[in-house]
């Protein structure tokens, strides 16, 4: 991941996606703004299982930089579970509500906004 580094708020990021779908709208703004950095993008596919053992076995100071992007249906879900009346459900913990919405407005906006180095220099 050397060459593809992302920042959010002044720190580098290392974006994990669940899906492809949630990953290929980012790649093709990526592809209209800088096709020749797009170009040398190489995705990489690990099971869940493999990040877990990762993490909990190394002690490589650059994973403390992983981000994990949850799929667009799971940000909905979280999303109208927030919005529900109380009593209905309850609410989730608006910390994470906030850094939810933190993480996806960073990586919504265009490139040329907020992101400092999109997927690389």
């Amino acid at each position: 991941m050397a060459a593809e580094e992302v920042y959010q708020d002044s720190q580098e990021i290392i974006p994990l996606f669940f899906e492809r779908e949630t990953l290929t709208p980012l790649l093709n703004r990526l592809q209209q703004s800088r096709p020749n950095l797009a170009a040398q993008i190489t995705i990489e596919v690990l099971t869940l299982e493999n990040l877990i053992q990762v993490l909990e076995t190394s002690d490589n100071a650059n994973l403390n930089h992983i981000v994990l992007i949850p799929p667009a249906e799971s940000v909905e879900a979280v999303r109208s579970f927030a919005n529900r009346p109380e009593g209905q459900g309850g609410t989730p913990n608006p910390e994470f509500l906030r850094a939810l919405d933190r993480a996806l407005g960073t990586l919504n906006k265009p490139f040329s906004e907020g992101v400092q180095k999109p997927f690389g220099n």
